[in-house]
């Protein structure tokens, strides 16, 4: 980049910022000019489609479309909407494209976010709700066929 601020240029660079921003003299037609090269983080393509099917009370399908980048895994996180719960993180390899989460508190709803990982860095998530079903109670009784 040329007349670039190499501190600005520093300041927004991956770390080490030694090993990403550096700059080179070359010469052409005998006018030095100093080049500045940024390494940026990749870019990593978001999956798509996601969807939540098979709620129970305490546990919900999450099923998604693959990512059409090249991705080592993805990375689901369910929070409750309710402050003070417990929150998950599932990671799941790169070939799989649905997962049961279980464990979720019933009546509560989540907000699913699915991420796309390269490495460390994630994609841009893409973003569902889900309210889980009340817990049934058997009463004893039986009516005909049915408990």
């Amino acid at each position: 980049i040329k007349g670039a601020d190499e501190d600005e240029l520093r300041e927004i660079a991956s770390k080490p910022q030694g090993k990403h921003v550096y700059n080179t003299v070359t010469v052409k037609h005998f006018s030095p000019t100093i080049y500045f090269v940024l390494h940026l983080l990749p870019v990593v393509e978001p999956a798509s489609n996601l969807q939540v099917t098979e709620i129970a009370s305490k546990s919900m399908r999450v099923t998604w479309d693959p990512s059409l980048g090249e991705i080592t895994g993805y990375k689901v996180t369910l929070i409750p909407m309710v402050p003070g719960m417990k929150r998950q993180e599932l990671y799941i390899g790169p070939t799989q494209t649905s997962i049961n989460a279980r464990d979720l508190s019933p009546e509560t709803e989540y907000e699913i976010s699915l991420f796309a990982l390269k490495g460390l860095t994630p994609s841009e998530p893409i973003l569902d709700l889900a309210k889980t079903q009340p817990v049934r109670v058997s009463t004893g009784k039986c009516r005909a066929y049915f408990c």
